[in-house]
């Protein structure tokens, strides 16, 4: 069983600071909402993980 997840980091580097995550299913989801635990403005990160490794990243911008 594959354990996937999207989280958003704050910045560009490679750990980056989480901010939130959540579980996502196999597949295409085309509405992902992930809960932040900060208030985030600006650039961020969305990171989807299989089994812990990164495997696809988007840059989004936010804006408050």
């Amino acid at each position: 069983k594959r354990a996937l997840g999207a989280a958003l980091k704050r910045d560009r580097s490679s750990q980056g600071t989480l901010v939130g995550k959540t579980a996502v299913k196999a597949g295409a989801n085309p509405s992902v909402e992930i809960n932040a635990d900060r208030v985030v403005a600006g650039d961020v990160i969305a990171v989807l993980e299989v089994n812990g490794q990164a495997v696809a990243t988007k840059t989004l911008t936010i804006n408050q």
